[in-house]
């Protein structure tokens, strides 16, 4: 592969997305209410919120594997891995 033709990691920012935003402000809130209203959010829910505010965050680890055949990229954050082939 010539150097042109390299990959450099952009580092996805999910706490700047609007999305990531009101969930991060409003969730625990939403949480709380369901909670004293005696209608817990479901294990899975609560499971899923909590996994996505910790996506893309550096804070709760990273890593990054490459392979020089099929420049397959895996970041543990993001739950997704994203392959290119190098032909």
């Amino acid at each position: 592969m010539l150097a042109a033709e390299q990959r450099t990691y952009q580092r996805h920012r999910p706490e700047q997305t609007l999305l990531y935003q009101l969930v991060e402000k409003h969730y625990p809130a939403f949480a709380e209410m369901m909670q004293f209203q005696g209608k817990p959010l479901p294990y899975h829910v609560f499971k899923e919120f909590e996994e996505f505010l910790k996506c893309g965050r550096l804070e709760h680890g990273f890593l990054r594997v490459v392979c020089d055949y099929w420049q397959l990229m895996q970041s543990a954050t993001t739950h997704r891995i994203t392959a290119y082939h190098a032909d």
